[in-house]
């Protein structure tokens, strides 16, 4: 099962839900998206949906041909013409009604097609790649819409790209990767700008499907929209069926991609290995403008904190040495450190725990760090860099727990870390800045 901080508070479905859009078959993937929703403790109104080549019926695309050229796919993908084009989508449609999925919206128009929904905060802008699938020879020819998107960017309903930094977060969804859209949707041409640009540059993720491929690094679109493109969560043996849990901090703007995949041999679903998606494009990322917003990241309502030890029954006679920490601590407007120190057994550490517990109240986080070597105080700084949302890996997967924390110890207050078991007490300075806002022991 997945682990409790990796469970979803939105599922998202890149398509092809059903077998050439046929009742039954949508009827049986009912049973299991209600069954799933359930487990994960969510409705409908957290699920969202796009269409795929396999949830339209073929035999009501008999005479439809596809477009040649963008001209006569921008007219025929018009809100005015678009009716033209639903028919074949009909058993998709009543299957989200059935569902109780909320409609999306684009302009005054509702759909179960294209649109866009907002959720938890983030812009969900679905697109339907699958208008003008036709049978073995789609690659290279399909079609998104561009009208649609100007529709909706006309109406302010989806981002702006100078609001690309600051505006909530936008994620876009289609069934096909880019490589299987018409040569006029992946390039720019004369005044026509490229509709899968277009789209990169009013969102921050895209997720996409249809190839059933194995779990692949997530890519840059035009510098901007990170692009994940999910396996199959089942379609038969010989795949690597796989998918992803996306954790987005909407405050730091930064995304992990937590990918499973299934193992046939045990017959188990298998987390591999997180990948860190910093939904900023790479000159503002560069320049340090992710950077600040990390750090200075509010901190969520509720204090973090990590005291795994109990206030002892018998803990008397320490009076002065919690007097003196608190003193210390709290006559100071800048922050300061603080150490105690005797021979093993005499209660530094039962002291360090009376002291938190008393005055955690006066805090934001307060952390227990064991600091018997350098592995165990990596991960109980990484354990908290998690809990304030903070990256532990750039973008080459390199382990940043250390700077990370020293800039937000220079940019935040109201913080004590506890170094316990430190036998070297300069080799705690390693992990700290020489100016910082907080307490430490």
């Amino acid at each position: 099962g997945l682990e409790k901080e990796d469970k979803p508070d939105i599922v998202v479905i890149s398509g092809d839900i059903a077998w050439q859009g046929k009742s039954d078959a949508y009827n049986i993937a009912k049973e299991w998206i209600m069954k799933l929703l359930s487990t994960l403790g969510l409705s409908s109104n957290e699920l969202v949906v796009c269409a795929g080549n396999h949830d339209l019926d073929r035999t009501k695309t008999l005479g439809f041909s596809q477009p040649q050229n963008s001209e006569e796919a921008d007219k025929w993908l018009s809100i005015e013409n678009l009716e033209n084009f639903l028919r074949p989508f009909s058993t998709f449609e009543t299957f989200c009604e059935d569902l109780g999925i909320p409609k999306l919206s684009i302009s005054t128009s509702e759909s179960h097609l294209i649109g866009q929904r907002e959720i938890e905060g983030i812009k969900f802008i679905v697109l339907n790649s699958a208008w003008f699938c036709r049978g073995n020879h789609d690659r290279g020819n399909l079609w998104i819409g561009l009208p649609q998107l100007e529709l909706m960017q006309a109406k302010k309903q989806i981002l702006h790209p100078d609001q690309y930094k600051n505006g909530n977060i936008s994620i876009g969804i289609l069934h096909h990767p880019l490589s299987w859209l018409h040569d006029e949707e992946q390039n720019t041409y004369e005044l026509r700008p490229s509709t899968y640009r277009y789209l990169a540059e009013r969102t921050h993720l895209i997720l996409s499907g249809h190839v059933h491929s194995a779990i692949e690094n997530a890519t840059r679109a035009f510098d901007r929209s990170y692009v994940v493109i999910g396996g199959a969560a089942y379609s038969g043996g010989r795949y690597r069926n796989n998918f992803s849990i996306l954790n987005i901090n909407k405050q730091t703007r930064i995304g992990i991609q937590i990918p499973y995949e299934f193992d046939p041999r045990n017959t188990k679903w298998e987390k591999k290995q997180e990948k860190q998606l910093f939904l900023e494009n790479e000159q503002e990322r560069r320049e340090g403008h992710t950077t600040e917003i990390q750090q200075n990241a509010p901190l969520n309502s509720y204090p973090k904190v990590k005291i795994p030890f109990r206030s002892h029954p018998l803990f008397i006679g320490r009076d002065t040495i919690i007097s003196t920490l608190k003193e210390g601590f709290f006559s100071k407007t800048a922050g300061s450190e603080k150490t105690l120190s005797g021979m093993g057994g005499v209660g530094k550490t039962q002291i360090a725990v009376e002291f938190a517990l008393q005055f955690q109240e006066n805090y934001d986080v307060v952390w227990w760090i064991r600091a018997e070597n350098e592995t165990l105080i990596l991960n109980d700084l990484k354990e908290l860099c998690k809990e304030l949302g903070l990256p532990i890996k750039d973008e080459d997967n390199k382990l940043i727990v250390v700077n990370v924390m020293k800039n937000w110890m220079q940019r935040n207050q109201r913080w004590l870390l506890i170094f316990d078991n430190a036998n070297k007490p300069d080799f705690v300075y390693e992990y700290l800045p020489v100016n910082h806002q907080g307490n430490v022991l």
